[in-house]
C-alpha cells in the first residue's frame, strides 16, 4: 500500500504529540506507554522523552485489514514503481489513448469501462510478478553496490 493521506489515518490515541501539543496531553501520552519520568519536568525535557522512543504508527486501514485476516505491506514513499497498480493505470491510459478518436467525453467514459473489463487476474498476476521479477531485483542489487562502496 502506498502512503497516501487516506492510507495512512492514525487509529485514535497512537499519534505521539509533537512539540506544540499540551504538556498534559504529553504526560497522557506517556502514561498509556508505561514509560516512567518525572512529572516535574518541563513539557520540552518530556517531549524530549517521546522523541527517543521508538513510536511504530498503527494506521486503522492495517487494523481494519488485519481483522480480516491480511497482512499491509507499506510501499516506500515516492517509489510507485513498487506498486503493481501503476503498471495497470499505465495500461488503462495506453489503452483509451489508442482507441480515443473523438475525444468525446461519453466516448472517453465508455473507452475507460472497456478498459477496465480487460483488467483480470491475470493482469494482476503478471503486473505483481513484473515488480517483484524485474523492479525488485534492480534495487536490491543497486543495494548491493552501495553496501561495497560504504565498507
Amino acid at each position: 500500500m502506498d502512503n497516501a493521506s487516506y492510507h495512512s489515518v492514525r487509529v485514535e490515541g497512537t499519534k505521539p504529540p509533537t512539540s506544540n501539543s499540551r504538556k498534559g496531553d504529553m504526560v497522557d501520552f506517556l502514561n498509556k506507554l508505561g514509560v516512567e519520568f518525572d512529572m516535574k519536568k518541563t513539557k520540552p525535557k518530556i517531549y524530549e522523552i517521546i522523541k527517543s522512543k521508538k513510536i511504530d504508527p498503527v494506521y486503522k486501514v492495517d487494523e481494519f485489514l488485519k481483522k480480516k485476516g491480511h497482512e499491509v505491506l507499506r510501499l516506500p514513499p515516492y517509489h510507485c514503481e513498487f506498486n503493481p497498480i501503476e503498471l495497470i493505470w499505465g495500461n488503462l491510459k495506453g489503452f483509451v489513448g489508442q482507441e480515443n478518436s473523438t475525444f468525446k467525453q461519453n466516448d472517453v467514459k465508455s473507452l475507460i469501462q472497456k478498459g477496465f473489463e480487460q483488467i483480470n487476474s491475470t493482469t494482476w498476476f503478471n503486473s505483481c510478478n513484473h515488480v517483484k521479477n524485474n523492479i525488485e531485483p534492480k534495487y536490491w542489487q543497486k543495494d548491493a553496490i552501495q553496501d561495497e562502496i560504504q565498507k
